[in-house]
């Protein structure tokens, strides 16, 4: 199993977007954001790396048009479903739903592997906060390009 990643989420019941992208890219939209979500929980956990090669890969693997994909992520960073600043400086898929989604299903672990540099500022200050307040667990959050040499401890 990969450091980060998680065998479950939870499945959002209620959003617009969802709605939208039914509307815009029938049934398979739906499906497509959640092979995305999918991918994102089970290969970083809290982000997946993206770009437009990777949304012809994924589309050709879901037997969907090409280019289907990348339209539908172009479409979610517009309507600010992923994150687009950090879409733009790092090509990275991710959003404070997302973050504190995984940081809930993860809570238990004593270290978690997280690169600072894609955490939502307020996702790392209510994982700060709950595990300030958390009592027993000592947990850690570790920059992954610096883990070996600083780690940094909550």
């Amino acid at each position: 199993m990969r450091t980060n990643a998680v065998h479950y989420f939870p499945h959002k019941l209620d959003c617009n977007f969802i709605d939208l992208v039914e509307a815009k890219f029938g049934i398979i939209g739906y499906g497509i954001i959640n092979k995305l979500y999918e991918r994102i929980y089970f290969e970083e956990g809290y982000y997946m790396n993206f770009n437009d090669d990777i949304g012809t890969i994924l589309a050709c693997k879901l037997g969907v048009k090409k280019g289907l994909v990348s339209d539908l992520v172009h479409l979610a960073l517009a309507r600010n479903f992923f994150d687009k600043t950090l879409y733009e400086k790092y090509q990275i898929l991710t959003s404070e739903d997302i973050q504190l989604t995984y940081l809930e299903i993860v809570k238990k672990r004593k270290v978690l592997i997280l690169d600072e540099r894609y955490l939502l500022a307020s996702s790392l200050q209510i994982y700060e906060k709950r595990s300030k307040s958390g009592g027993k667990e000592e947990q850690q959050v570790v920059n992954s390009e610096q883990r070996k040499r600083n780690e940094r401890k909550f």
